[in-house]
Formats: structure tokens, C-alpha cells, sequence
């Protein structure tokens, strides 16, 4: 399959939903979208309401993506599941149970050592302190989305990366000061769930959270995919180079993303983790309330993102906020409460960022016109 021949496959919602008007909208909406793609990687999505009668996917069928930073939304439900088992406080410090010698180093500001500060919650809301070594700043040496792609035979664990960050970065900030996005922090929330379950951290996303709710087309591409499932990933592109088949990916599975997921396995993934299946009511208001502000426009609670619509243009003030995540590799999964919808996206490059975005909008756009409670503005 080509970029620019994308190919479609009919969903149940194609025969038994009612709304062929909205259905054919959006459709034409993917369809464009499809034909701008560049390089290998194809569009894949999954658009969905059952209140608004509309049920597309775009790609070929069992095919997976890498949603990249989209599995922090599993990494956040494995810990606020032992929170809820009474097998984890998220408020205490996490050297309690992971020892001095993995937290120590990771966040010194002005080099007094403040490891024993962190917690769960400041792991997962990215207030921690601890840098990212995938973005931010590396003495002596270059950031490890640099290495990942310059070394693709490499395989990566989770103390690779929280030494990486021990060596060759600084603090941002002290626990609980401020916020800063950090993978080297999810990587630790990995090795903390794994101590706390004995278990290793992959097969935890798989026992957990896929195999419950049926999702067999979907794994951690440190494993091999389960049987059945598609035998190779779509294009993964980063930096222009295709990651899809490189051991250096491993990087990206230690908590802070990684999992190999169809549109319309996420997309079941996203509606459970929103209606109450993977977690409680209480646990998805502490994920989906976000007091830090990641970007214009995007909103960080404990490893969920909100989208403000508004924030992008005030011409978009009357659209619904979204809640889930993104990926570096313009994957995106939202729940869209107030339109019963959710939308998964998949465009497979770090370069189709700003394009996914507006894909998004342009998706919203078109649902919330066909909800007469949600009154919408012409962007012009």
C-alpha cells in the first residue's frame, strides 16, 4: 500500500449506523488526508460515535502502528490500578521501593541530590524534575532520539535510560516545582510497576490491559507480536529514517510509549479506559484532570493530555475538549465525552505533526456540526 492510495476497509458501523451524510463527510475529510501523506507510512484511523451514527477506518485491516507516547496511557492505568489494589501510594517516595541506587542522580538542582523527593504522582503528572533524554540537553553527549536513529541495532533497557540522564543531564526543576515532560521519568514508572508486580513491565501491558479487553492485534514490539496479529509494523518515521524493524525502538517501550496498536484496537482501548473498564471513575478524574499546561492548546494531567480546541484559534472555542494522548509520530487517540466519539489517527512520521493536527480539527469540526447542542463557528 502506497501513501497516496490509501486503502479503506467497511466496519460494522458502515452497515448499522444511520447517518450516511456525516459518514460519507468524514470519510472524504480521511480520504484527503490519505492523498497528502508523504514517504511509506500510510494513514490509519479509526473515527467513531454511536450517538452520532458514524463508524470509518482507514487502513488495511490488522494492520498495526507504533502510537509512540499514546502507551503513557497504559502505563498510567497500571499504576493507578495497584492504587487501587492498596499496592502502591502514589505520594510516596519511589526510592522506597526502588532502592537509591535507580533513583539517585536523576534530579540534583544547584547538585544537591533530591531522588528521594519523587513520587508516583509526580512520575506520572511529569512534574518530577527528572530531564527528558529524549529532548532536552546532553553534555558530552547526543540526546537519545539522536542515538536511536544513528545506532538502529541497538537495544535499549530502562536503566540505559535513567543513566543516560544520570550522566549527561541536569535537573530542570526540583520535585513538584514545575512542569517538564520527561520519558527518562516513564521509564522509572516502569521499573517501579514491574518491582511493585513482579513481573516484567511488557508482559504487564499485555495480562493487563490488551488480552482483558481482546485487543489481539496489539503488542510491545519488544516481544513478538501475539498469534494472529500482523507480523511487521507500518513505517516508523523519525528523523526521516525508518525505525520499524530497528532494536533501537526498544527505547521507546520502558514505559513512556511503545505499544503496537490497530486503529481499532486503540480505539476500544481509549472507549474502555474512558467508560470505566481498565480503571476507576476516580482514578480516570485524577488522569483527566489537567492543571499543567504542556503547550498552547494541550493540557497534562497524570499521563492523559487534554486538548483546548480554543487555544488553537479563538474561532474554535465552541469545540468540545479531547482527552487521551499524542505521540511523537503524529499518533493521536482521543475520547471526545461530550460527542460519544473517539478518534484514532496514525500518520507515522515526527514530521507529520502540525498536519495531524489539523486533521483533528477538521475531524471535530465536521461531529460537533452534526450536534445541535454544541453550536460551532466558521474557521476561516
Amino acid at each position: 500500500m502506497t501513501a497516496s492510495s490509501p486503502v479503506r476497509h467497511a466496519t460494522a458501523g458502515d452497515a448499522q449506523f444511520g447517518d450516511p451524510p456525516l459518514q460519507a463527510r468524514v470519510r472524504r475529510i480521511l480520504d484527503r488526508a490519505s492523498a497528502r501523506q508523504r514517504g511509506p507510512a500510510p494513514l490509519l484511523a479509526m473515527v467513531r460515535s454511536a450517538r452520532l451514527g458514524i463508524e470509518i477506518a482507514v487502513g488495511e485491516p490488522g494492520l498495526a502502528f507504533h502510537a509512540a507516547s499514546v502507551g503513557k496511557l497504559a502505563t498510567g492505568a497500571l499504576v493507578l490500578r495497584l492504587t487501587e489494589r492498596g499496592a502502591l501510594d502514589l505520594d510516596a517516595p519511589v526510592i522506597e521501593t526502588l532502592g537509591a541506587e535507580r533513583v539517585s542522580g536523576l534530579v540534583a538542582p544547584g547538585g544537591r541530590d533530591r531522588g528521594a523527593e519523587v513520587t508516583a504522582r509526580h512520575l506520572l503528572a511529569h512534574t518530577s524534575g527528572i530531564p527528558d533524554a529524549f529532548e532536552g540537553r546532553a553534555r558530552g553527549s547526543s540526546t537519545v532520539a539522536h542515538q536511536i536513529t544513528g545506532e538502529p541495532g541497538r537495544r535499549w533497557t530502562a536503566d540505559d535510560l535513567l543513566e543516560h540522564t544520570r550522566r549527561f543531564q541536569r535537573a530542570v526543576a526540583g520535585p513538584g516545582e514545575r512542569f517538564a515532560y520527561s520519558d527518562t521519568g516513564y521509564a522509572l514508572l516502569s521499573l517501579l510497576v514491574s518491582t511493585v508486580e513482579q513481573r516484567p513491565f511488557e508482559s504487564l501491558i499485555d495480562s493487563r490491559l490488551l488480552a482483558p479487553l481482546g485487543l489481539t492485534q496489539s503488542w510491545m514490539p519488544t516481544l513478538a507480536p501475539p498469534p494472529g496479529a500482523v507480523s511487521a509494523l507500518a513505517p516508523i518515521m523519525l528523523g526521516g529514517v525508518d525505525l520499524s524493524t530497528a532494536a533501537s525502538l526498544s527505547v521507546d517501550s520502558l514505559g513512556g510509549g511503545g505499544i503496537a496498536f490497530t486503529p481499532g484496537d486503540l480505539a476500544i482501548f481509549v472507549e474502555a479506559l474512558h467508560d470505566g473498564r481498565v480503571v476507576s471513575p476516580t482514578s480516570l478524574a485524577a488522569m483527566s484532570a489537567t492543571p499543567s499546561r504542556f503547550r498552547t492548546g494541550l493540557h497534562y494531567g497524570l499521563a492523559m493530555m487534554r486538548v483546548r480546541f480554543g487555544e488553537f484559534s479563538p474561532f474554535l472555542r465552541s469545540l468540545p475538549d479531547a482527552t487521551g494522548h499524542l505521540g511523537v509520530t503524529a499518533a493521536h487517540a482521543w475520547r471526545i465525552e461530550p460527542l460519544d466519539a473517539t478518534v484514532v489517527l496514525g500518520l507515522g512520521s515526527d514530521r507529520a505533526m502540525t498536519r495531524s493536527f489539523r486533521l483533528l480539527i477538521e475531524i471535530v469540526r465536521a461531529l460537533s456540526r452534526e450536534d445541535a447542542s454544541i453550536p460551532t463557528r466558521r474557521v476561516i
